[in-house]
């Protein structure tokens, strides 16, 4: 069976500010609508859903994640939250995975101890430091410029490192990747072919890691992938994006389903 791996925000789903297409929400926040996917990727996932191994990989919280609906009536069997340190099956936390998980960054508390110290001083902070699910560091900061400046100054950067999307500003173990984090999976469920889709640098090690990764047009992550020999470039970008991911996994679909047949 496939195992379809997939990013969320920006690759199967949108915020609110960016619907530009037929959609459906899929996530929302004390009523509040937040996120939607197309109707088309919505009515198609759930075809999907039934003929592959479909995990969502992201780095939402496990309480932002939470708060998606991907499904008509169920959760997915897998997903991977906190950039793949918390391993769901059937919506409950595998503690197995979730200890494994801080055995792995251990080493780096003490960095990430000293960024939350950092952060919580630096007057370019606009969000409270958190420290995500005991896993890793977030914020929002004014000038990003500045206080990825003075955390580079400060940590250990080979033992973490410093991400950005927009204001929003990540310390992450090195260990603490959607690469690692799908390899560990494929140990525990076997596939015959592992499809990812994502569109920005936390999503470049799974997208190393699948047999065929699909990107959107013109992203600036296509220069990282350049040693992986099965690529595909999306022709569209936006909520077309996800429309196409999933015309493609269709068609590995048919075509897997011909070769079992």
């Amino acid at each position: 069976m496939i195992l379809f791996a997939s990013d969320l925000d920006n690759t199967l789903i949108f915020s609110y500010k960016k619907v530009n297409k037929e959609a459906i929400c899929v996530e929302y926040l004390d009523e509040k609508p937040l996120s939607y996917m197309t109707t088309w990727a919505y009515s198609t996932l759930q075809n999907i859903e039934k003929q592959t191994i479909f995990v969502p990989i992201t780095t939402r919280s496990l309480k932002q994640y939470n708060r998606i609906r991907l499904l008509e009536d169920k959760v997915p069997n897998y997903a991977l939250v906190s950039n793949g340190g918390i391993l769901l099956v059937d919506s409950e936390i595998d503690n197995t995975w979730y200890e494994e998980s801080k055995r792995q960054i251990a080493l780096t508390l003490p960095e990430l101890y000293k960024a939350m110290g950092i952060l919580k001083t630096d007057q370019n902070v606009t969000l409270e430091p958190r420290f995500v699910d005991d896993l890793f560091v977030f914020t929002k900061t004014s000038d990003t410029n500045a206080t990825v400046k003075l955390l580079s100054e400060t940590l250990d950067l080979t033992k973490v490192t410093i991400d950005l999307n927009e204001q929003k500003l990540y310390v992450l173990p090195k260990m603490l990747n959607k690469g690692v984090a799908l390899e560990r999976l494929k140990k525990k469920i076997e596939s015959d072919l592992v499809i990812s889709s994502g569109d920005s640098y936390f999503d470049v090690p799974m997208l190393m890691t699948a047999d065929i990764s699909i990107i959107p047009k013109e992203n600036k992550i296509q220069e990282f992938l350049s040693s992986h020999p099965n690529i595909i470039v999306a022709k569209e970008e936006g909520m077309g994006f996800s429309d196409e991911i999933l015309r493609i996994v269709t068609l590995y679909i048919e075509e897997n389903n011909m070769k079992m047949a």
